[in-house]
C-alpha cells in the first residue's frame, strides 16, 4: 500500500499535467490504404456499390432467408465463438471450398455517435469501441472471372480468430452449396450463444410428461414383440395358421408402435 498518496499535491500535479500537455504537438495521422483498395484498382477484386439503406436489425426483425447482407454479418458477429470456430474449420479441413489468405488484420477504435436529439444533421460521440477487423481472399468460385472473392469480418474486442472465422463463413455463405458452412439457415440460426444455452439448460428442468410417454411407448413395444415372438415359435413348431396369423398382426403393431413419436 501506497500511504505517501495522502500527501501528494492533488492541484500540483493536475498543473504539471496540464502544462505537459500544452508543451506536447499533435502528430497528424497517416491514412493506410487497405489492401483491397489496391487490388480493386488492379480490376482482381469486384468494386461494390455503396448504400444508404438502413441496415437489418436482426434483434428487432425475424430472418427471412434468403437473408441480406447487413442481417448475415450482425448474425456472424454476434455468434458463439466457438461456434463459428468449428464452422470455419470445417470449411477450411474440406468441407467447404476456400482456404483463404488473410489480406487484412486491424485492430482498432471506432467512435460511437448517436444522433443530436435537437439537431438532426449532427452527432455526438458518447465513447469508443474496440473492434477487430479483417479481410480475407480466395479463389472466385467462377475462374472465366480470373478474380478474387473477398469474406469481411467485424467482431467486437481483440478477436482475431473469430475475426478470421466469421470471414471464412461470410464467404462460405455466398456460395450456398451443400457443406454445413454454406447452409445460410443453419449457420445464422444456430450461432446465437444466448438462445443456445437457454434451449440445452431448459433441458434441465423436469420433463415427466414427455418421459412418460416415452416410457409408455417403449413398454408397450416390448410387450408386442414378447407376444410376437412366442407366436412366431409356436408357428415354427407346428405350422399352426392362426399362430401365422396372429405373428404378423403382432409384428404389424410392433412396426406402428416404433414408427410413433
Amino acid at each position: 500500500m501506497r500511504f505517501a498518496i495522502g500527501t501528494e499535491d492533488a492541484e500540483g500535479m493536475h498543473r504539471a499535467s496540464r502544462a505537459e500537455l500544452a508543451e506536447q504537438i499533435p502528430q497528424a495521422v497517416t491514412p493506410y490504404s487497405r489492401v483491397s483498395d489496391v487490388l480493386k484498382r488492379e480490376g482482381l477484386i469486384d468494386d461494390c456499390a455503396t448504400t444508404d439503406a438502413a441496415p437489418f436489425d436482426v434483434t428487432a426483425n425475424l430472418f427471412e432467408y434468403p437473408a441480406p447482407c447487413s442481417a448475415r454479418l450482425q448474425a456472424l458477429s454476434r455468434a458463439d465463438t466457438g461456434f463459428l470456430g468449428g464452422v470455419a474449420y470445417s470449411a477450411l479441413r474440406g468441407f467447404g471450398q476456400m482456404h483463404p489468405a488473410v489480406g487484412e488484420l486491424r485492430n482498432g477504435y471506432l467512435e460511437l455517435c448517436v444522433p443530436y436529439p435537437f439537431d438532426d444533421a449532427q452527432c455526438i460521440c458518447i465513447g469508443e469501441i474496440l473492434i477487430t477487423e479483417v479481410e480475407c481472399f480466395s479463389e472466385a468460385d467462377d475462374n472465366r472471372q480470373l478474380k478474387l472473392a473477398v469474406g469481411y469480418g467485424a467482431v467486437f474486442g481483440r478477436n482475431e480468430n473469430k475475426a478470421i472465422s466469421m470471414a471464412v463463413v461470410d464467404r462460405e455463405l455466398e456460395l450456398n452449396g451443400p457443406y454445413s458452412a454454406q447452409n445460410e439457415e443453419f449457420v445464422l440460426t444456430h450461432g446465437d450463444s444466448l438462445e443456445m444455452n437457454g434451449f440445452i439448460s431448459h433441458l434441465k428442468l423436469s420433463h415427466y410428461v414427455t418421459f412418460q410417454s416415452k416410457l409408455n411407448a417403449v413398454r408397450k413395444t416390448r410387450t408386442m414383440f414378447g407376444r410376437f415372438c412366442a407366436c412366431r415359435a409356436l408357428w415354427c413348431s407346428g405350422r399352426n395358421a392362426m399362430a401365422g396369423r396372429q405373428m404378423r398382426t403382432m409384428w404389424t403393431r410392433c412396426m406402428l408402435n416404433l414408427s410413433q413419436p
